[in-house]
């Protein structure tokens, strides 16, 4: 398995969050300092999909969840507030809650490790973030460098390649990425629209 070389700085805030949360966390935080509010959204795991928005939470909304039904209501309380990281923080514990590896993976656009671009998600059940891609123009050969949070709860991590003891990993010929025991298929890369 990959061994960890560096640690990213971004705040642990669930003791349940997984893998996918930390890259909706990254994510979230990522549109929240661009000041893209009304982007920030992400699909329940549920039956309709539910479409979980940071723009509508800011109304001062929340959820009413009972079995497999979620839907929006205001409470006798509720109240409009500015957008703020301690709003985005209570927001994406529901989303921590509701929101998995199988919900991420079914509201991102499909992609292939042929176009593997930073940002992009190897998501199969556990997920992991590309965080740079270089190129060589002379053979093609990609190398990309990988983040991932883990269970129990981590903060999210940059991958060492265990044998080269560099950040930089590197794609089979088939176009899998190996990570310990984990082969995630050529067409397991995902990305934000």
């Amino acid at each position: 398995d990959a061994s960890t070389v560096g640690v990213l700085d971004q705040a642990l805030i669930s003791k349940n969050q997984q893998s996918p949360d930390t890259i909706m966390w990254l994510y979230a935080e990522y549109l929240f300092e661009k000041g893209a509010y009304e982007e920030i959204s992400f699909d329940f795991l549920v039956t309709p999909v539910f479409h979980f928005d940071y723009a509508t939470w800011l109304t001062g909304q929340r959820l009413f969840v009972e079995g497999s039904k979620v839907e929006w209501v205001m409470p006798e309380d509720g109240k409009a507030e500015e957008p703020s990281m301690t709003s985005l923080r209570a927001y994406m514990i529901y989303v921590m809650m509701y929101a998995n590896a199988t919900s991420l993976k079914g509201q991102l656009s499909s992609a292939t490790t042929d176009s593997l671009a930073v940002g992009d998600i190897l998501i199969d059940g556990h997920a992991i973030i590309v965080m740079d891609v270089c190129v060589n123009e002379e053979t093609g050969e990609k190398r990309f460098i990988c983040a991932e949070g883990n269970t129990p709860a981590t903060e999210m991590y940059i991958l060492q390649n265990p044998e080269t003891e560099s950040v930089w990993l590197t794609l089979e010929e088939d176009g899998t990425f190996v990570k310990g025991d984990k082969v995630y298929s050529a067409d397991a890369v995902r990305r934000f629209s």
